[in-house]
């Protein structure tokens, strides 16, 4: 579609719209229950024309300034669509028509009484009122697929990275914004179409092609003035018919949203998308691909690929014989189950090895017979061809001791593997330091000054009390207990720590984490009558940042909520 078409249909639109407008102000209003309709052959009639002017003032001045307020943009948009593609000219068309749409439903729903759905909470939109715009939406599709734009598809994208993958999604982004015409509370719903529009136009502008993002600049900024619009004039929904106007469902169907499907008999081309896409180019420093080169004369081909010989047939006729890996199977057919198996040799017991990791070497099995059939002793099969698991380097250092050892004032316990009665003992102001621990589990009974626990997996530490804080660094599933209180507990660059608060007192300390992941916490229950069940909860590790006011405020993530 060029852009003399484009001017045109924008300019039909606009001539409907005021039809529209004229309709609704010369249309006569239904009797109120307070003044009831006179009747009889000699009762005179009240005449419509004030109440249907009021009304038809109302319509057209909430449209008029729906239109009014996004018009500049709208025209900037058009303009920015001229010096792009054949595609990018297509959405500015799916996007304009959205908001005459939107400005129609405007005037229309001034005549009509608000539907009863729309007075509950929507869990989805209406199809007979947000039908027409989830039809302009689904007419987008969400990439450069292998099928003409225009067309619904559900497969997925050939190429991700295409030039149009963005400014599709800018396009749908900006045509649900329309769900605002059946919401209470407009304004935050814009708000949040317009995050993902900004997003989506940020995508398009790192393509660094500056006439995609210059007309993605406009999208963003008529997005703006819908929000403005709707803040201003709707914050709390639009303006409804008062009761005893006509039925939204039956206004719509004699009055649709789409002029395109009343005016297809004016050659109306709103539904005519690029026939294809534009071809796609070849990377730099890449050829494109071909026809693959012809076989040398003489060439061998493998047997898989020799094609046997045509046979002809009795009745003087031509039929193939077969070839390829048909002819491969049909001779495995003919060999049947007993063929398959002849020529293949039988794995005796003698040949059968399992590796000694005594010896580190593969031997032979335990009374295995051999070839003969006579029993022999077990056999190390040595050779270049047999290679064993890999076992400790030569010259590497065995694992240091356990210990536990008093350094000043610090208990260090060190290297202890699968040992699950480790008990350490310090006073109040000495500290335990618990380092290069596997699989066990330590116990200070007693409150001390901080314990620290470093390079430790699958490890439990059972802790009474402490006067600083519980500090763990570069460890991997370990489990802290706390009987009574201790301020904190400093968790760094640690994955899969759970903590368990065993008493009310304990429920005081503050946990503090950084670098670290998969973290929960386990109190006991708020109420006393729960007492025996508890409380577990993750320790939130996704964050939301924003600048407010020139500053950085940060808040936990709306999926710890």
């Amino acid at each position: 579609m060029d852009v003399e078409k484009l001017r045109q249909l924008i300019e039909r639109l606009q001539v409907v719209t005021e039809s529209l407008e004229k309709y609704s102000a010369s249309s006569p209003e239904v009797p109120s229950e307070s003044a009831p309709a006179a009747s009889g052959p000699g009762a005179k009639t009240t005449p419509p024309e004030a109440s249907s002017q009021k009304s038809g003032k109302a319509a057209s001045a909430a449209s008029a300034e729906f239109w009014t307020a996004v018009t500049p943009s709208i025209e900037k948009l058009v303009e920015e669509s001229k010096k792009c593609d054949t595609t990018v000219q297509w959405l500015t068309g799916r996007i304009v028509l959205s908001f005459s749409m939107a400005k129609r439903f405007l005037a229309l729903a001034s005549a009509c009484v608000k539907p009863a759905v729309l007075n509950e909470p929507l869990n989805e939109p209406p199809a007979n009122l947000f039908g027409p715009f989830l039809e302009v939406c689904k007419a987008i599709p969400s990439g450069p697929t292998k099928q003409p734009y225009g067309q619904p598809t559900g497969g997925k994208l050939d190429d991700p990275r295409g030039p149009h993958v963005h400014p599709c999604k800018a396009a749908v982004s900006i045509c649900s914004s329309h769900l605002w015409l059946l919401l209470d509370d407009p304004p935050s719903y814009v708000e949040a179409m317009k995050e993902e529009i900004s997003f989506s136009v940020t995508k398009v502008q790192q393509m660094r092609v500056p006439e995609t993002s210059a007309w993605a600049k406009a999208v963003n900024e008529l997005s703006a003035s819908l929000l403005a619009y709707v803040k201003s004039k709707a914050p709390s929904g639009i303006a409804w018919g008062k009761e005893g106007g006509e039925d939204a469902d039956a206004f719509l169907a004699l009055h649709p949203l789409d002029p395109s499907k009343t005016e297809k008999a004016q050659g109306d081309d709103t539904q005519g998308p690029p026939k294809a896409l534009p071809p796609k180019k070849a990377p730099l420093g890449m050829k494109k691909a071909g026809p693959p080169p012809p076989k040398k004369a003489g060439a061998p081909q493998s047997a898989y690929h020799q094609v046997a010989p045509k046979a002809k047939s009795t009745g003087g006729g031509e039929t193939s014989a077969g070839g390829g890996m048909a002819a491969v199977f049909d001779e495995i057919n003919k060999l049947g189950m007993e063929g398959m198996h002849q020529g293949l040799k039988h794995v005796t017991r003698d040949m059968k090895v399992k590796f000694d990791p005594t010896k580190g070497e593969y031997v032979k099995k335990d009374g295995g017979t051999t070839a003969e059939g006579g029993a022999g002793p077990p056999k190390t099969i040595t050779g270049a061809g047999k290679k064993a698991p890999p076992g400790p380097k030569a010259g590497s250092k065995p694992p240091p001791p356990p210990s536990c050892t008093l350094q000043g004032k610090i208990w260090r316990l060190e290297n202890y593997e699968d040992d699950k009665n480790v008990t350490v003992t310090p006073s109040l102001d000495q500290n335990a330091y618990i380092a290069a621990c596997r699989k066990s589990t330590v116990r200070v009974p007693q409150k001390c000054n901080t314990i620290g626990i470093d390079g430790c997996k699958k490890v439990s530490v059972i802790a009474k009390a402490c006067l600083s804080q519980i500090e763990a660094v570069n460890c991997d599933d370990i489990q802290i207990f706390v009987e009574e209180k201790v301020p904190a507990i400093a968790l760094d660059k640690c994955t899969g720590v759970e903590i368990f608060l065993l008493s009310e007192e304990s429920k005081a300390c503050e946990i503090r984490s950084s670098k670290s992941s998969d973290m929960n916490v386990s109190f006991p229950a708020p109420t006393e009558t729960d007492a025996e069940n508890r409380t577990e909860l993750p320790i939130p590790e996704a964050f939301v940042s924003r600048i407010e006011d020139g500053k950085l405020k940060t808040e936990v993530s709306s999926l710890y909520a």
